[in-house]
């Protein structure tokens, strides 16, 4: 399933997967906001919403085929809206055809039957579909967008605040505590802890670029979660003044935007942590 629906938007989206100039995106250790993979399960109830939900309406438009076949046709447009906000392109282009379908079989003359005689039928069938797909594809598009928007600006809020809190806290201890509070939100951990003495890594480090540095085995499979223990060590001077040691939430995706943030984070700890030690 996820296989087709990048074919899909790589069919539909060619154009915007990535912006000009810089190659598409592959490795899942770089997804960024609003690129998350879907969930295999998710994934499958989108298909099968955007095959069964067209039909459905097009069931309950059935009394009104006669009289209203227009208005029909306008409100099949709304279950391809509704698949795209949930889902992906991917769904959304299925939820178009299998709209144009819905409409030619159960409102269209001779009824339930793939044949349309009227040549007004056909445009509407064939309107219907080239609308659906358009809507379709841009209601993606647009939640695609507003998913990215959304962990940008917590992104924001989380490294605005912790500037905020680190000029008004009064010990390394207490500014550690925050810390931690913010990489726990930010990255969906399950822990962290602030170790003050220098510490031999005990597993993968979390570099200012946002990268992973570790041993294969110690990475996860899928470069898209954080490995189960991550440290980011703090440097001072050149020198390394101690560590936090996090433990990840093992099916939280994070992107590198967020990684990178959380780096920040802990490089603005270590400047503050040593004007507090001055």
């Amino acid at each position: 399933m996820n296989r087709l629906d990048k074919l899909l938007n790589r069919v539909v989206l060619g154009f915007w997967a990535a912006p000009r100039g810089r190659e598409p995106r592959e490795r899942p250790e770089l997804v960024h906001p609003g690129d998350r993979q879907v969930r295999t399960g998710r994934l499958i109830l989108s298909y099968s919403m955007a095959v069964l939900v067209p039909a459905s309406v097009a069931a309950l438009l059935i009394p009104a085929r006669a009289d209203h076949l227009a208005f029909a046709a306008v409100v099949m447009v709304v279950p391809v809206v509704a698949i795209a906000a949930v889902g992906t392109t991917g769904p959304a282009v299925v939820a178009a055809a299998s709209a144009a379908l819905a409409f030619d079989v159960f409102l269209t003359q001779p009824y339930y039957r793939f044949v349309i005689t009227d040549p007004d039928d056909i445009a509407a069938a064939v309107a219907l579909g080239v609308v659906g797909l358009i809507v379709g594809v841009l209601s993606s598009r647009l939640a695609h967008l507003l998913v990215s928007d959304d962990a940008r600006r917590s992104e924001l809020s989380h490294l605005i605040g912790f500037i905020g809190e680190a000029e008004a806290a009064t010990s390394v201890d207490e500014l550690s505590a925050l810390v931690c509070g913010h990489m726990v939100d930010l990255l969906g951990l399950r822990t962290c802890e602030w170790l003050p003495q220098v510490q031999e890594a005990s597993g993968p480090l979390l570099l200012s670029s946002g990268a992973l540095m570790g041993r294969l085995t110690e990475l996860n499979p899928d470069r898209g979660k954080l490995p189960h223990r991550v440290q980011v060590p703090i440097m001072i001077a050149g020198r390394q003044h101690g560590c936090f040691s996090m433990v990840s939430n093992d099916d939280r995706l994070t992107s590198i935007e967020e990684r990178r943030t959380a780096a920040t984070i802990a490089e603005i700890f270590g400047r503050s942590a040593q004007a507090l030690s001055d």
